[in-house]
């Protein structure tokens, strides 16, 4: 690969000229251009890392599920929230991992149709006890990645853990319940 005084990107190919009775007289120089390739590939490369920045950025745990619904990749909120490694997750089936914590019926349902019915899932509650972080309630969201190098597509899952608030709504309620029973036993 060469470059010209403008920046332009060439693959040369330099061989030695051969004359018809098989003799070396000088040299063949080719240069094809390959720019456009080169600064596509650039350009490919930037958007990649741009990605890669904001997913791992967010607190919320997200996943990246192949065609086979296996990972592909996680974030590090994924592997802090679940408290597991790399190693065990990427390239694994999202319902194996963890002796099948994931399988759930209705997820399995949902993340199948995604890909080849271009579906989404929004809000998902899924109550599991996981077995490093205990009982949790999660809203699970995914969407279709378009991707075209990917035969058959990808999946973004995003999970938000929604046990906190899930338990303040429902001591919210029960102290709503005492006040009910409280105000009544006053007024008769």
């Amino acid at each position: 690969e060469v470059r010209d005084l403008q920046g332009r990107h060439y693959a040369m190919s330099v061989r030695p000229y051969r004359t018809s009775d098989n003799r070396i007289d000088g040299v063949l120089i080719a240069l094809a251009d390959t720019d456009a390739m080169k600064r596509s590939l650039e350009e490919a490369r930037n958007a990649r890392d741009y990605a890669n920045a904001i997913v791992e950025t967010l607190r919320e745990p997200l996943v990246v599920l192949d065609a086979g619904l296996r990972i592909v990749t996680a974030n590090r909120s994924f592997y802090a929230t679940f408290q597991v490694a790399p190693a065990e997750v990427e390239k694994r089936g999202i319902f194996d991992l963890a002796g099948g914590q994931w399988d759930n019926p209705g997820l399995r349902q949902l993340l199948e149709q995604i890909l080849p019915e271009n579906t989404h899932l929004n809000d998902f509650k899924l109550t599991h006890v996981f077995p490093r972080i205990g009982l949790r309630t999660l809203l699970l969201n995914a969407r279709r990645l378009k991707w075209e190098s990917e035969a058959g597509g990808m999946i973004l899952l995003a999970l938000e853990d929604f046990t906190e608030r899930e338990a303040t709504t429902e001591a919210l309620q029960e102290s709503r319940g005492r006040l009910r029973d409280l105000t009544a036993g006053l007024l008769t």
